[in-house]
């Protein structure tokens, strides 16, 4: 297992990363284009697929989390399961419970903005309302979500340079000590 992580961090292309990030893009720019319609079909369609992205955003960064402690505790070995086809409430509680990290309180408290918002156009949808209540509604998640987008942005940076500095400053004197006894 040690070697499986001097191998991972040696290698940036085996960090964490987002799932299906180029299908998230498309999706993003597809949220984009039909909120932009500013139709309510096109709020509730882009609200839905904002929070799909959240939602994969915050599983990334319960990935980074759990690579960040694997990196700390080396050479122990840190097993941790992210469970997949939760909620986003439970991802939100889970990151809630881990490491401490630069901007974690805003984005948290951003994302549970985001779902409170979807909650209520989802949910409320059937209630007799005034539609422009739920566009309303949307233009808010909107906004939350950019800037979730841009917290999260951060923080991918935050972790990367993490990421590097346990590279340059650690794991880099255990493969060069593996190169030494090798010769």
């Amino acid at each position: 297992m040690e070697d499986e992580i001097v191998k991972r961090i040696m290698d940036s292309s085996q960090w964490p990363c987002i799932e299906n990030s180029d299908q998230l893009e498309v999706l993003n720019e597809i949220a984009d284009s039909t909120f932009n319609t500013e139709t309510f079909e096109g709020y509730i369609s882009a609200i839905l697929i904002y929070h799909q992205i959240i939602e994969s955003m915050i599983i990334h960064l319960l990935e980074d989390c759990c690579f960040f402690i694997q990196l700390s505790v080396y050479p122990l070995e840190y097993k941790h399961k992210i469970e997949k086809d939760k909620m986003m409430g439970a991802y939100i509680k889970e990151l809630k419970s881990t490491l401490e990290f630069e901007n974690k309180q805003l984005f948290i408290s951003k994302c549970m903005e985001f779902n409170k918002i979807r909650n209520n156009i989802v949910h409320g949808i059937t209630k007799k309302r005034d539609l422009s209540d739920i566009n309303e509604n949307a233009k808010n998640g909107k906004i939350i979500f950019n800037i979730v987008f841009e917290l999260y942005d951060d923080i991918q940076d935050w972790f990367r340079v993490c990421f590097k500095d346990f590279k340059k400053d650690i794991f880099i004197d255990i493969v060069g000590d593996e190169t030494d006894e090798t010769e």
